[in-house]
């Protein structure tokens, strides 16, 4: 989630960011399954990312899935920007709205 060092830089505040989106879109903080900060730390620390199991309410074929996983990325660098990320949370929007205009037609 940090850089090398272990500093806050605008990379980890996308991988926040992934985890923000998730405590929206199911009112569950993330990790909800683990019953402790320490757990929490060792999970994030061994790699474990939140499971769409565990957050029944954002079914797993959802795209955010995929737009959070990226935000995830153990690598840093390999994270999207905030501007990349604002682009596909939009877009996905964008295709959510179609889709309920398209299914609420006659």
């Amino acid at each position: 989630m940090l850089d090398l060092d272990g500093q806050s830089t605008t990379r980890s505040d996308v991988w926040a960011f992934g985890m923000l989106i998730l405590h929206v879109m199911t009112s569950k903080m993330p990790y909800v399954e683990l019953l402790s900060d320490v757990k929490v730390i060792m999970a994030i620390m061994g790699g474990q990312r939140p499971f769409p199991a565990t957050y029944p309410d954002l079914p797993s074929t959802d795209s955010l899935w995929d737009i959070m996983g990226e935000c995830w990325c153990e690598d840093p660098m390999e994270r999207p920007t905030m501007t990349e990320v604002f682009d596909k949370v939009c877009t996905c929007s964008l295709m959510a709205s179609i889709g309920l205009l398209h299914d609420s037609m006659p």
